[in-house]
């Protein structure tokens, strides 16, 4: 970028929840002036952003369970919210570019863009796939998705982190430029955080840390911890959110296997502590 000017980000949940964004938003902050950080009303919040980051927080903040277990009339309640503070962040910031991750802000954008002057470079890039056939009809949701047919044509850049995904979205309609950004880790943010390494003879802990769900292979791994690689004995730790129900399955998965004192389970914390 030939000058510094303001960005936008709009994000439906939390950046501190997903990492990728906080790499990119420490990357963003040396091409901007200021970036302003839209997101949804979530707690969590404890990520040490760059100075000249401000995030747009709201007054009253909801755990994800109670967001998940609110009633419709809440959830569109909400959401009608974030998009008037979206619009009203735009119109006072004038931004040069407005970031948008993943669906439902790009619906918000669409309620509100005809009273905007257009950025000059707008930006969507998505983390999660929607399925419509988990998605019910004419919610939220659903309409988000319809969304995104529309707004690929107004794009300047579109960008996802994995190849694979990239048939699910109508890219014929792109007239802007589509770049790969795959979720490696920031050496820039790493660098930051890291400690030194301990050393261990006797235990390999094996971390998998984000939203712990099926097809992740942790039954599989769970089959094998009682096994010892280089001498050495497995430990699995299992760090952020995951349902009751799941939670149970793999606890009875590893007393079938004899290894429940080899998995480990710890709640979701900050990206800095993950580190």
């Amino acid at each position: 970028m030939d000058s510094k000017k303001n960005l936008v980000i709009a994000i439906y949940s939390l950046p501190d929840y997903y990492p990728p964004t906080l790499n990119a938003i420490e990357y963003l902050s040396g091409q901007y002036d200021s970036i302003s950080i839209l997101h949804r009303n979530l707690t969590g919040t404890s990520w040490n952003y760059p100075p000249n980051v401000s995030l747009i927080t709201p007054k009253k903040l909801y755990s994800v369970k109670e967001v998940e277990n609110a009633n419709i009339f809440k959830k569109i309640f909400w959401f009608l919210r974030f998009t008037s503070h979206f619009f009203s962040v735009v119109s006072r910031v004038r931004p040069d570019t407005i970031l948008i991750y993943d669906s439902l802000p790009v619906l918000s954008y669409q309620l509100f863009q005809r009273f905007i002057k257009r950025p000059k470079t707008l930006w969507y890039h998505n983390h999660d796939v929607i399925d419509p056939q988990y998605v019910r009809k004419w919610s939220i949701s659903w309409f988000a998705w319809k969304t995104e047919k529309w707004i690929f044509p107004k794009l300047n850049i579109f960008s996802l982190p994995s190849m694979e995904r990239r048939d699910f979205f109508p890219v014929e309609k792109l007239k802007g430029k589509f770049f790969f950004l795959p979720n490696f880790p920031s050496l820039l943010i790493h660098n930051k955080y890291k400690v030194p390494p301990k050393v261990t003879t006797e235990e390999i802990k094996i971390l998998f840390q984000g939203s712990i769900g099926p097809l992740h292979g942790i039954e599989e791994i769970i089959g094998i911890l009682n096994t010892r690689i280089r001498g050495k004995s497995l430990k699995l730790i299992l760090k952020g959110f995951i349902s009751d129900t799941y939670k149970y399955e793999l606890l009875e998965l590893s007393v079938k296997h004899g290894v429940s004192d080899k998995l480990i389970f710890l709640p979701p914390t900050s990206y800095s502590k993950v580190i």
